[in-house]
């Protein structure tokens, strides 16, 4: 999971940024039905232009293979749903074909906008005279009002329509939001109970049409009311790429990331999501602290803790609290009460049960063998929570991947994909979703790939049709570094065959060991078939120019290092740490983890106890004691992900896991299974920060 400000695809769709005035939802059907498909062209086309001139997403052409997630991109971006009511489409959403289209925008227009923001027309007489209404078109609609288009869409019916939806877009019919329309605004805002600022950021820029999302947010960063221009600037600072140092706010002033949100503090001390904003700001950069253009200086527990006390419904401040907090961590709001990290992630359910994060983040959290109670009573398991993670945001990778992690080949779940709408996946099928939501997931492809067969091919999400191989090549291209795919992917080839590496090189299988060995060579499989492939007196070179014997590569499972780079030369046993590193009492002080666990040296391969310290700036910290003055090693997070191993290794090392980053594997060993499952789990936290 992501732990970061909402972005639009984290928020209710009413609440984000509105390419679309109104997503057109209708029948598409097949010949001799391509009428009612005109129909619908001719409603949208009117509403397109003058005197209306909405912008409307519609579905022309049909979609591709990921309808769904088309579907679901275009109503976060939509500011409220037409549906277009006929008997056939009403057939067809209550059918049992979830891959139907109409069935896929209803459900999801159901889940995203809910009914309040779906505007039932009706298209023809038998959706006029058949009510109630079938299935879940009567369940959810059958009560609200409906605009009759059954014998034509006339002047007045489309102006029936428009006016709906300029109600719904929550803006006045102006082309700009004035300030005094701004309270107001604010006001009906926290009617509906949904996040007020972020609201409002999305909806005021709106109120510039023509513009896109980033011009409008700079011109309402330059209007006099201040909470208006706190707004704007917030707004300009959830536009920021990556690659962006700066952003030009058009009158010769350029400013930062950071320069944005102290600018918006200042401008309106009481705007909840910038202190969250600034919380994520310096945990990615490693800052400790902030200093607030008021004078207060705040860590970023504090900076969430002040967020909350801005605005007690921003409940993104709540789970990113909650993620930094240790397991016996407690903190204490502005309103005198008092959780623990799972309390704040209960109580975030409990304002908003539609928040996929925080159910992540619970199950993260949580024990697979007991289940704790959530804000209605109910008792559920891990597995549980993530499905309700994902019933809640689809969008959410990891919560698919865990919960795949958690079952057999021959298990499956079903999963409420919208109100009524179930969807039974196997565990095929959930990694295959994974990668639907995030095809650049490393761990999505190597975990489909280990579960196919060396003749089978499967079908991704973007239509490519794949077999092991290339699964396996997919995960390579993104995380080039773990040594583990080099194996894995020798393992799908023949003696004889050669590939092409995503980094352009021509490999054989030995080439491909060759490079799992240079990255981890205590990766004993990796050792075990290059040997096997080898001659009694041949060598192979690494790629750090060492050569190795048969005999010594063997000699790994044993527990015997391989020899070092040059002969003479020393072995370096420990990692480099960081620039300025603490002393373990400084590291130890707000740190997600701390405890003892033996560590496997990358060029001796010797075991060593170390005193091992997990920040939350997402670096772990090792010691010889725990009173040492400087660190052994420094190990960054970012980009790196958790590998248990279930079996003890050959040298008999028990409650194994693996920290593969980018630049190496790192071995652990811990005092027992409880210990390394507290571990793991609290290191997949921290690196789901940076993800």
């Amino acid at each position: 999971c992501r732990i970061h400000p909402p972005s639009r695809g984290e928020v209710a769709s009413h609440m984000a940024a509105a390419e679309y005035d109104v997503f057109v939802s209708h029948y598409r059907g097949s010949a001799p039905d391509f009428l009612e498909h005109a129909r619908a062209k001719a409603i949208c086309e009117a509403l397109q232009a003058a005197p209306f001139g909405l912008r409307t997403w519609f579905d022309d052409q049909g979609l591709g293979p990921d309808s769904q997630g088309q579907v679901v991109q275009a109503l976060e971006r939509s500011s409220c749903a037409l549906i277009l009511l006929s008997a056939s489409y009403i057939s067809k959403v209550a059918g049992e074909d979830a891959q139907e289209s109409c069935r896929t925008e209803f459900s999801s227009a159901l889940r995203i906008l809910s009914t309040s923001r779906m505007i039932a027309v009706l298209m023809d007489e038998a959706s006029k005279t058949h009510k109630p209404w079938a299935g879940i078109v009567g369940t959810a609609l059958g009560g609200e009002p409906h605009i009759d288009c059954s014998v034509e869409a006339s002047a007045d019916k489309l102006q029936e329509i428009s006016d709906r939806v300029c109600v719904l877009r929550q803006l006045p019919r102006c082309t700009a939001l004035t300030p005094e329309a701004f309270p107001a605004l604010r006001l009906e805002l926290l009617k509906m109970e949904i996040y007020p600022a972020i609201a409002c950021a999305d909806q005021a820029v709106n109120g510039f049409p023509g513009l896109t999302y980033r011009d409008a947010a700079i011109t309402l960063a330059r209007q006099e009311t201040s909470a208006l221009r706190a707004v704007g600037l917030w707004a300009c600072w959830r536009t920021y790429a990556p690659s962006e140092a700066t952003i030009d706010m058009g009158n010769g002033t350029t400013l930062t990331r950071r320069q944005i949100l102290i600018e918006a503090n200042r401008a309106d001390p009481m705007l909840a999501p910038v202190y969250s904003s600034l919380a994520y700001d310096i945990t990615t950069t490693g800052d400790k602290t902030f200093d607030l253009p008021d004078g207060r200086r705040m860590s970023s527990p504090q900076l969430y803790r002040e967020s909350i006390r801005c605005d007690p419904l921003f409940v993104v401040a709540y789970n990113n609290l909650a993620v930094q907090m240790g397991e016996r961590d407690t903190v204490a709001l502005s309103d005198g009460r008092v959780f623990n990290r799972r309390q704040l992630l209960v109580e975030a359910l409990r304002l908003r049960p539609a928040f996929g994060a925080a159910w992540y983040a619970l199950a993260v959290i949580t024990n697979n063998e007991r289940a704790i109670t959530v804000a209605d009573g109910r008792q559920m398991t891990q597995q549980q929570l993530f499905i309700e993670a994902i019933r809640w945001d689809p969008r959410l990778a990891e919560a698919y991947i865990n919960l795949a992690a958690s079952m057999t080949a021959a298990d499956f779940v079903s999963i409420e994909m919208g109100p009524g709408i179930w969807q039974t996946f196997t565990r095929r099928q959930l990694q295959l979703a994974a990668l639907r939501v995030s095809p650049q997931h490393p761990a999505a492809h190597n975990n489909l790939a280990v579960d196919m067969g060396l003749a089978e091919f499967v079908t991704y999400p973007d239509g490519r049709t794949v077999n092991k191989q290339q699964a396996v090549l997919e995960a390579l291209k993104y995380s080039p570094r773990a040594a583990h795919l080099y194996l894995h992917l020798a393992s799908t080839m023949d003696p004889a065959d050669t590939l092409t590496v995503p980094d352009g090189r021509r490999a054989t299988r030995i080439d491909l060991l060759v490079e799992a060995i240079s990255l981890q060579p205590d990766l004993i499989d990796a050792c075990r078939k290059l040997a096997e492939s080898m001659g009694p007196s041949e060598r192979v070179t690494l790629r750090d120019g060492r050569q190795v014997t048969r005999d010594q590569l063997n000699a790994v499972a044993s527990g015997t290092a391989l020899p070092s780079a040059a002969a003479g030369a020393q072995a370096v046993a420990e990692d480099t740490p960081h620039a300025g590193a603490p002393s373990a009492t400084a590291a130890t002080e707000g740190a997600k983890k701390t405890g003892f666990m033996t560590k496997l040296g990358g060029m001796v391969k010797n075991w060593k106890r170390r005193y091992c310290v997990l920040g939350p700036d997402g670096v772990l910290h090792y010691y010889k004691e725990a009173t040492s003055k400087t660190p052994q090693g420094s190990i960054s997070l970012k980009g790196a992900y958790i590998e248990a191993q279930d079996q003890p290794r050959s040298d008999g090392r028990p409650h194994i896991f693996l920290l593969v980053t980018p630049g190496r594997t790192y071995v652990f060993s811990c005092e027992s299974a409880e210990d390394r499952a507290e571990w793991c789990r609290v290191i997949s936290e921290i690196i789901s920060q940076f993800s």
